[in-house]
């Protein structure tokens, strides 16, 4: 199907490659030496043009090998074999142009999504730059990068979304054809938890908090987000007042759409502790609003503000002061009802909300010691090493352990070189 001739116009060893295209019109390709340095490296080249040659006339796809040979071919034989039609053109994408596209394209996704997206975009422009073919990055190259996350100092949870995001990026270009691999497919998305970052927000604080709040609304911002666990801003600038259900005490939440909630709605019981903010705001609101938030419906940044009114208040800001306000309410619901329950309240499966919303709290210590308060407990554990008699008041020494004699007659043995029987110590203890 493909003869090989040496090409004796040019004074470097060059060979062209002739075949007849599916048309019966003879064509060739020029193999210069860079691409056949010798004529056993031509003939192999000429073989497997003769693959492709057989592939075009007969219509039936590339064979795996065949096709893996063509995406590692270089952009100059490349260039050739698809203007001679046996391969189609390269789309040199560029890597910020790319991504800008999928994000763009994709209208399936929320904002908060998007958001997510851009910031892993602006991590891989920052170390590839925004012109970088995505056909040049090789598997060296992403390694490079992960190792440049690291030496920048993000944390392990946004190295690890950030790998997650690179790998779907790419899977997507390699649909497209901009890839034949994707090169960051090897690369270890670690979990995506950082414990250090959550904070349990306890109840006394929140209330010095909603003292210092300036109006109704932001109250109910703030209850909404402990009490009712919702995600603030988008469920909470969501909320309507149609969906507030005053005679079933519970309110319809407008989340996004999850396995468990695949309409992205759920139904939330309207809490003791949350119904006085929504009454109050009720009473307040102007005929014809209809959302329980108007007037901060257009505020991007309300953590901002909210930070102000924490310092306010005199208390310490919290790490991502919204999300662990919610944890701590699915923290709380989840101690008095099971996980499936908790997990139609709040939107989020019992797995996601092990990995990133319940905290360990002060009254799981206390429960677990039998007592409510820790003054309690250590007071308990003084009084066990201690008696008080009732006739003279003096201190009565409990009778040592056997392990404290054990170690006192070691240590008096040693100041004094006195010699240890063998069989009076552990073996076990003192190895």
């Amino acid at each position: 199907m493909a003869s090989l001739q040496r090409d004796t116009r040019y004074s470097k060893p060059t060979w062209r490659v002739f075949f007849y295209d599916r048309d019966k019109k003879r064509r060739s390709v020029r193999l210069d030496s860079k691409e056949a340095s010798s004529k056993r490296t031509a003939e192999t080249v000429a073989s497997w043009i003769g693959k492709l040659v057989a592939a075009s006339c007969s219509g039936e796809a590339l064979d795996n090998q065949t096709a893996m040979w063509v995406e590692k071919l270089s952009g100059s034989l490349h260039n050739k074999l698809s203007n001679v039609g046996l391969v189609k053109k390269r789309v040199n994408k560029q890597l910020l142009e790319f991504l800008k596209d999928y994000a763009n394209g994709r209208k399936d996704v929320d904002s908060a999504t998007k958001l997510a997206w851009r910031n892993s975009r602006k991590r891989l422009v920052r170390f590839f730059e925004a012109e970088k073919v995505l056909r040049d990055i090789d598997e060296g190259e992403a390694s490079d990068w992960e190792q440049y996350l690291h030496d920048y100092g993000y944390a392990d949870a946004t190295i690890s979304k950030s790998i997650k995001h690179a790998r779907q990026f790419f899977d997507d270009a390699k649909r497209r054809g901009y890839v034949s691999e994707n090169p960051f497919k090897h690369l270890v998305a670690k979990g995506e938890e950082n414990r250090d970052r959550q904070h349990f927000v306890e109840r006394h604080v929140i209330e010095a908090v909603l003292e210092q709040c300036p109006d109704a609304e932001w109250r109910a911002i703030v209850a909404l987000s402990r009490y009712g666990a919702l995600r603030c801003p988008s469920e909470i600038l969501k909320l309507q007042w149609s969906d507030v259900n005053w005679d079933n005490d519970s309110f319809l939440v407008h989340g996004k759409r999850t396995k468990r909630h695949p309409s992205g709605k759920r139904i939330v019981p309207l809490f003791k502790e949350l119904r006085p903010f929504l009454e109050e705001l009720f009473e307040l609101a102007e005929p014809g609003n209809e959302f329980v938030i108007p007037r901060y419906r257009d505020r991007n940044n309300l953590r901002t503000q909210y930070i102000r009114i924490i310092e306010r208040a005199g208390v310490k800001v919290w790490e991502r002061i919204f999300h662990n306000q919610r944890a701590s309410r699915v923290t709380e619901l989840t101690d008095d009802h099971p996980d499936h329950v908790v997990a139609d309240w709040t939107g989020c499966s019992p797995t996601t909300a092990m990995k990133h919303y319940l905290t360990t709290t002060k009254k799981h210590h206390q429960k677990a010691v039998g007592s409510s308060d820790p003054q309690e407990s250590r007071g308990a554990k003084r009084g066990a090493a201690h008696e008080r008699t009732a006739e003279n008041g003096t201190l009565k020494k409990t009778e040592p352990s056997r392990d404290l004699q054990r170690q006192s007659l070691v240590c008096s043995g040693v100041q004094g070189g006195l010699e240890v029987p063998p069989g009076l110590l552990s073996k076990t203890t003192y190895a």
